[in-house]
């Protein structure tokens, strides 16, 4: 009789680690779609204003390089994808769950 638990939960776990990696990508392009949105939305007037207050503060002190941050913040996720060798399920839900609430950020600066 064979152990049929080890190959499943491998399985598991490079699925785990696949859908992961994936949603770091999809992180780090959501990035430079959050600037570009952020831009055309800020660029628009009628009061519109960086509601998030550490990207606020960037554009306060950075000016036109305020997107610095939010590119080290994609070189982060991209460095990671390539250094994840493992992925337990909490960091899985983890990942869904920043990854969901980042699709409600980009969608607020399309849908204002």
């Amino acid at each position: 009789m064979t152990d049929m638990t080890a190959p499943a939960a491998t399985v598991r776990t490079a699925y785990r680690l696949g859908v992961i990696k994936a949603l770091l990508v999809i992180l780090a392009l959501a990035q430079l779609v959050d600037v570009l949105s952020t831009n055309r939305a800020l660029a628009a007037g009628d009061g519109r204003y960086e509601a998030n207050p550490v990207m606020s503060f960037s554009m306060m002190h950075l000016g036109a390089l305020w997107w610095l941050p939010k590119f080290a913040i994609a070189a982060f996720l991209v460095a990671l994808v390539f250094r994840l060798k493992r992925a337990t399920q909490r960091e899985f839900l983890f990942s869904a769950i920043v990854g969901t609430a980042y699709l409600g950020i980009l969608a607020n600066n399309f849908l204002r």
